[in-house]
């Protein structure tokens, strides 16, 4: 089952840790107004960078390509609970749209059915 992430309403900078399939995580949340988006960066528990300006867009495996570099073997999956989904605008995160954590062993599943439908 699915984990729900917390995060801060309210804040447009936040870092917080996080475990994921056991192992601790940083996670900085960050919106920048200019492009009027908000970003994840992600870093190991020494605080060595695994991925950054990763921006937040519902619906979409957030970190398929850092699989291969350290990051989490799941997959985080930001999802919009209103009933016209769109990307986060500033106030929207904790609030409208919550981000999910699918661990190694509920991704494998979800491939596997995948791949057979395919």
């Amino acid at each position: 089952m699915a984990v729900e992430v917390p995060m801060e309403s309210g804040s447009l900078h936040w870092e917080q840790s996080v475990t994921l399939d056991g192992v601790p995580y940083t996670m900085l949340f960050q919106y920048n107004r200019r492009a009027g988006h908000w970003y994840l960066h992600l870093s190991d528990a020494e605080g060595a960078p695994i991925g950054s300006s990763l921006r937040l867009v519902i619906n979409l495996p957030l970190l398929r390509r850092l699989h291969a570099v350290g990051g989490p073997p799941g997959e985080l999956i930001l999802v919009d609970e209103s009933s016209s989904p769109r990307d986060p605008q500033r106030d929207d995160l904790g609030v409208r749209h919550r981000l999910y954590y699918l661990d190694a062993a509920e991704l494998a599943v979800l491939d596997a059915e995948i791949a057979a439908e395919a």
